[in-house]
């Protein structure tokens, strides 16, 4: 085991305690330049940056934990050989991805140019990126495959451009996508293909009237799933089991189905308000078991059908003013596990309740069981008849 590697250090060790143990010292502080080896008890402990390894002050190394990461670091790097730094060319007038970009860079940041397009062969060969940031340019198209060499790549900004479709075989390693505001106006099956690792897909203040059947199937990790302020009339089917947080406030939506949210298990935060919702099926919620917050305000919703929310164990705000309706049934919230705060009504609110008919929220509010307010604002329920 103790063997020259092209030049690289010297071929001194001790066996200690049963255990091989190698040290690696630099000839002085700084950039690593040259190494050798030897044992002891003391060393400098090395710091990654993007020049290189450097070398503070000196710490007591223990003789297990480190040399591991110390021998790999020497055998794979040659001398005067540096680590990766990011590409960064924001604010660089750039009308066209640059072709002097490393192919092991792990960074490539190009925020706030005048890029229109991203070609097929653009990052073409870049294994060893895991960020990219196209945010704020004026992109309008995106080759399908652009991105599929980019085989470790994890996070995504194409936010702020002007793209009105979305690319095709985008890597399976991408865990964060951001896809706001946009011009986008529909997705496709095939677009989110393959994205088995995305767990956070941002796709609010686009264009979007139209989400094919399946869109999302293959997310088997997705948590946080955002569509606000975009033009759907209906929810999504084949939604992620994995979602926790889904956010669909600010469309179209007229209704809401019994199967909309089906297998939604561990949603936490539901928000479907500012729509168009007259109706919603009275199993609508069924599986949303472990939901904490849901937001129907501002809709058109003149009832809430009795046993709506009766598999709701754990909602704990239901925000529901600027509605049409002007009572609620007595056995709404009789399953609630938890403490209900209850959003009736807000400072600009037109709702107009029949206090008479709710003297039993009014009896739970007494007992503690429901809250009209909510971080100290006071949202009791604007009464229509007289006390």
């Amino acid at each position: 085991m103790c063997a020259t590697h092209k030049q690289l250090f010297a071929h001194t060790c001790l066996k200690l305690d049963n255990l091989l143990v190698f040290w690696i010292s630099p000839s002085k502080k700084g950039p690593l330049q040259h190494v050798c080896l030897f044992v002891q008890t003391e060393t400098h402990l090395p710091i990654a940056s993007g020049k290189g390894l450097h070398f503070p002050e000196q710490n007591r190394l223990t003789k297990v934990f480190f040399v591991p990461l110390l021998v790999v670091w020497a055998v794979l790097h040659t001398p005067g050989e540096s680590l990766s730094a990011p590409y960064m060319r924001d604010d660089s007038g750039l009308t066209s991805v640059p072709s002097d970009i490393p192919t092991d860079t792990t960074e490539i940041w190009l925020l706030r140019n005048s890029i229109t397009r991203i070609r097929e062969d653009d990052f073409a060969g870049m294994v060893q990126c895991k960020s990219l940031g196209l945010s704020n340019n004026g992109i309008t198209d995106i080759e399908d495959g652009a991105f599929q060499d980019m085989i470790q790549l994890q996070s995504m900004w194409l936010d702020q451009n002007k793209l009105t479709s979305l690319p095709s075989k985008n890597p399976g390693s991408i865990k964060w996508m951001r896809l706001n505001n946009n011009q986008i106006t529909e997705i496709k099956s095939e677009n989110f293909a393959g994205m088995w690792g995305c767990k956070e897909l941002y796709l609010y203040e686009n264009e979007i009237t139209h989400i094919e059947d399946g869109s999302f199937s293959d997310m088997h990790v997705l948590e946080y799933l955002t569509l606000r302020r975009n033009n759907l009339t209906s929810v999504p089917r084949d939604l992620p089991t994995t979602l926790q947080l889904l956010t669909l406030q600010s469309n179209f939506l007229t209704q809401v189905r019994d199967r909309d949210f089906a297998g939604l298990r561990v949603c936490r935060w539901l928000y479907l308000q500012d729509n168009e919702i007259s109706d919603i099926e009275n199993e609508a919620f069924r599986d949303l078991v472990s939901l904490e917050r849901l937001k129907l305000n501002d809709n058109r919703l003149t009832t809430l059908q009795t046993g709506l929310f009766d598999d709701l164990a754990q909602l704990n705000e239901l925000w529901i003013y600027n509605n049409p309706m002007t009572t609620l049934d007595p056995t709404l919230f009789s399953t609630q596990n938890e403490y209900l705060i209850l959003l009736m009504s807000d400072w600009d609110s037109q709702d107009s309740w029949m206090c008479q008919t709710l003297c039993w929220l009014k009896h739970k509010e007494d007992a503690g069981e429901i809250s009209f307010d909510r971080k100290g604002d006071e949202y009791d329920p604007k009464c229509a008849d007289a006390e």
